[in-house]
């Protein structure tokens, strides 16, 4: 069994797109044009496939909670 986002710390791309139904372009659009400047001193990187739980929070304060919860 695949551990949370919760307990390791990171959640991928991948999954964020699966729980708020975006595809990957969108989700590309959203992280590095409209929010990395709020991101990047978090620790966002575009090229990175793992987002910490620290970026995503700030993610879903922007969006809420995901639709797949």
């Amino acid at each position: 069994m695949e551990a949370s986002h919760k307990t390791r710390g990171t959640i991928t791309k991948a999954e964020i797109c699966d729980l708020y139904e975006f595809s990957g372009e969108t989700l590309r659009k959203i992280l590095n044009v409209h929010l990395y400047e709020e991101l990047k001193p978090l620790g966002y990187k575009k090229r990175c496939k793992l987002v910490p739980n620290v970026v995503y929070r700030k993610f879903q304060e922007f969006w809420g909670e995901p639709l797949n919860a």
